[in-house]
């Protein structure tokens, strides 16, 4: 995971964010999760969805307690920000900003051919 003008704190947070995701790692294959880093308060990564592709950063949001999802272009330009999650909803909540679409099988069979969902 690459890291960047980031403290000790930053990078025990973004371990913690990984952590949470390793639970899920079809999911997030299924993201085209790539290129994580380490970011103030959080983790950074590529994805390439069928509804997002572009950036995403897990932030954690401190006095609540919980976390923000924010959804970049590739220019770094904010598309959709999600606040208020808690640790055991990110993976689906990105899930659904990300990957999610309606009639999901149906599209990963025309996109991907014979897959067993």
């Amino acid at each position: 995971m690459e890291t960047t003008n980031t403290n000790q704190e930053d990078l025990e947070m973004a371990q913690y964010i990984m952590k949470v995701f390793s639970m899920r790692k079809i999911t997030l294959m299924s993201w085209g999760f790539n290129a994580p880093k380490v970011i103030t308060d959080g983790v950074q990564f590529d994805v390439n969805g069928f509804k997002h592709s572009g950036l995403v950063q897990v932030i954690y949001q401190h006095g609540l307690d919980l976390f923000k999802i924010c959804l970049l272009s590739t220019e770094m330009e904010l598309v959709k920000e999600v606040t208020e999650i808690y640790f055991d909803e990110l993976v689906s909540t990105i899930d659904e900003q990300v990957e999610m679409v309606e009639n999901y099988e149906v599209r990963v069979k025309q996109e991907y051919g014979n897959v067993h969902l």
